[in-house]
């Protein structure tokens, strides 16, 4: 039975996939390599142990992991990403994509599947702990707070990430 949706059947659509001309690392990390990384900007590279993650078997599965990958620093409810990933689809059937995703996204994600938590029975979150997600870094480089503006420094760390 054929995949529905996968990669192989729309080469055009799927220009992300191309790992064959990536931009270096920023110097940050040019040391050593993360065990993850996201690069997000621009396209989406997802690369563990420095090889590309496999890919989707839906493109679904990469918007949801890329989610929960923004939003790192905070619980996501199941039902919301569910009603949001599957809005055509009842509340139950919507919530079993979700678990089929996840079950998918660990998979790809092999050794670093630890990372997708599940704090309570009714959220999700992703630990982004000692990986790399150019879209994190981004923000944190051009952040401002009442005790700090960013600097020269910072803000070109963040161009650097967006080219």
């Amino acid at each position: 039975m054929a995949r529905a949706d996968h990669p192989a059947d729309h080469p055009g659509e799927y220009g992300w996939l191309r790992d064959l001309e990536r931009p270096p690392m920023p110097a940050l990390l040019e040391s050593e390599p993360p065990a993850l990384e996201f690069r997000l900007l621009g396209g989406c590279d997802i690369r563990v142990h420095g090889r590309p993650l496999p890919p989707p078997r839906y493109r679904k599965e990469w918007w949801l992991l890329a989610l929960l990958v923004l939003r790192h620093d905070r619980e996501s409810s199941r039902d919301a990403l569910a009603e949001a990933f599957w809005p055509d689809s009842d509340g139950d059937r919507a919530l079993l994509y979700l678990r089929r995703s996840l079950t998918n996204l660990r998979r790809a994600l092999g050794p670093e599947a630890a990372r997708l938590l599940s704090p309570s029975p009714r959220t999700l979150r992703f630990d982004l702990s000692g990986a790399f997600a150019d879209a994190a870094a981004f923000d944190r480089a051009v952040q401002k707070t009442p005790s700090h503006s960013p600097s020269e420094a910072e803000l070109a760390q963040a161009v650097e990430l967006y080219q």
